[in-house]
């Protein structure tokens, strides 16, 4: 399943963002950092985090969706693309980056909590989320490693974007991907996911945190849970 982090609720899933900050730092080491990484000590509203979740909770992939720049904002600087390459700043293209997974945690095969599953749960959360921000395309930019586990999963993209690399930067994939119900369904379908896809505060923050002072009424257990996911800070 996928959570969804933006600005408006980081702050009720610090256990989870300190795993996806060692996730994340892992694949630095093993793989060279990611160029278009933007820190979190900023507060920043322009990109969501999609926590990939195990069948307990657990974290086992994320990536970072940058939003659409919107008519007059200053968009990220991506180097210039070759002649012929579309925009990779426009309004109707989101950005993925910092795409990662655990493979320790994760098996093999093609059943449950497998690589193949989370990757499959990855794009499709990432495309859907895209298209409710208004996006039709989806930019990847990979390391190596990652852009060969997607093609592995059969997440074959659209086209592959050339862009310069200089000697200091490390080497990149970057490709295009249009946002498509089709293509989000048959995401789905290969990996057997069936609804819903996105976890809802209330229920991630149950699993992490169940009540465990004696058996509720379920209207007030609801009532509490309710009251806790809406919380905007730890006193409340």
């Amino acid at each position: 399943m996928i959570l969804v982090i933006t600005h408006r609720n980081r702050h009720r899933f610090d256990a989870l963002l300190n795993d996806m900050a060692c996730l994340r730092e892992a694949a630095v080491s093993a793989h060279g950092p990611d160029p278009r990484h933007q820190p979190d000590a900023e507060e920043n509203t322009e990109f969501s985090d999609l926590l990939c979740l195990d069948s307990q909770y657990r974290l086992v992939g994320c990536a970072r969706l940058r939003h659409p720049v919107t008519p007059g904002a200053r968009p990220e600087t991506l180097g210039r693309p070759s002649d012929g390459v579309a925009d990779l700043n426009g309004p109707d293209t989101a950005r993925a980056t910092d795409l990662c997974i655990d493979h320790q945690r994760l098996g093999p095969g093609h059943g449950t909590d497998t690589v193949f599953q989370t990757i499959c749960e990855l794009m499709a959360g990432l495309m859907t989320q895209a298209q409710s921000l208004g996006a039709t395309r989806l930019i990847n930019l990979l390391d190596p490693v990652m852009d060969r586990v997607l093609r592995r999963a059969g997440h074959i993209p659209d086209t592959d974007l050339p862009l310069p690399c200089g000697k200091d930067q490390p080497h990149l994939i970057v490709t295009s991907t249009m946002c498509t119900r089709v293509r989000i369904a048959d995401s789905l379908d290969r990996a057997g996911i069936t609804p819903p896809l996105f976890a809802t505060e209330a229920e991630v923050l149950s699993a992490l945190h169940p009540l465990t002072h004696g058996t509720l009424d379920p209207d007030l257990q609801d009532y509490c849970q309710q009251q806790i996911s809406t919380a905007s800070n730890g006193r409340e």
